[in-house]
């Protein structure tokens, strides 16, 4: 207790989208007593990052968003002086000769929660194809591939109303 220290804020999104972070994802009927007792578990310890950022004496965060709703939920840390440390200031590996794609394509890179809004980036892709767009548009991520997911389930669904499905390839998993 006595001993000066530094917390490192990534993000708080399970809290800032806590309705969605915490919300099922799998279909209801998959869902389990133990699954729901995890996701209470996990919010409890997020409620306790309170106490434990007003006891350091430096945050380092990853981005100003993250300080910001840091502040917004504990306003208690306003006064705590911080740091910010973008990922992207680290050197990043040179990307490998292994292609994805054969064609030139957009890509989009990461869930599939709601909070990423991919129904609006098919939509807004569906209309830049109508302005002459050539590229197809690449969907990567792990949860591509989790069908059973409940975002993954609705998002499939938009697509396949889509009249530019033929356009839209999903790769699932890339490494």
């Amino acid at each position: 207790k006595d001993t000066a220290t530094v917390a490192v804020l990534y993000d708080l999104i399970p809290l800032v989208y806590r309705e969605q972070y915490f919300s099922p994802r799998l279909k209801p009927a998959a869902l389990s007593p133990i699954w729901k007792w995890r996701a209470e578990q996990v919010a409890r310890r997020f409620e306790k990052l309170n106490a434990r950022f007003q006891r350091t004496q430096h945050i380092v965060s990853i981005s100003k968003a993250s300080i910001e709703d840091l502040h917004r939920m504990f306003p208690e840390t306003s006064d705590i002086p911080y740091s910010i440390t973008p990922l992207a200031a680290q050197s990043l590996p040179q990307p490998s000769a292994k292609q994805i794609y054969k064609k030139p394509y957009f890509m989009y890179v990461g869930g599939t929660d709601s909070r990423k809004n991919l129904e609006k980036l098919i939509d807004m892709f569906a209309k830049a194809v109508t302005w002459g767009v050539k590229e197809d548009l690449v969907l990567i991520g792990h949860d591509f591939k989790q069908k059973d997911y409940n975002d993954t389930m609705l998002l499939l669904r938009h697509i396949e109303k889509s009249n530019i499905k033929s356009r839209i390839k999903i790769i699932g998993y890339a490494n």
